[in-house]
């Protein structure tokens, strides 16, 4: 079998494949540097995505404290 593109291993890493898929995946990425860096790639991906959903909790609780300051000051 060829390389597992991004949306395969990423039903791999979630556990969203079945067992002999998740089986013959588990092999190939012993194998397969390609597959092991696109992997990671994702895991990457996922510890942007969120560092960026923290950021934006962050900024969305000051935006809500900001609101209630103004609006008590009226």
């Amino acid at each position: 079998m060829g390389c597992y593109s991004k949306e395969e291993l990423d039903m791999f890493r979630h556990g969203e494949m079945s067992v002999l898929s998740r089986i013959c995946c588990k092999a190939h990425l012993k194998e397969c540097e390609a597959c092991q860096h696109r992997l990671a790639e994702l895991c990457e991906d996922d510890l942007l995505v969120k560092e960026l959903q923290q950021r934006v909790s962050v900024y969305e609780k000051i935006n809500f404290d900001n609101k209630k300051i103004l609006t008590s000051e009226l």
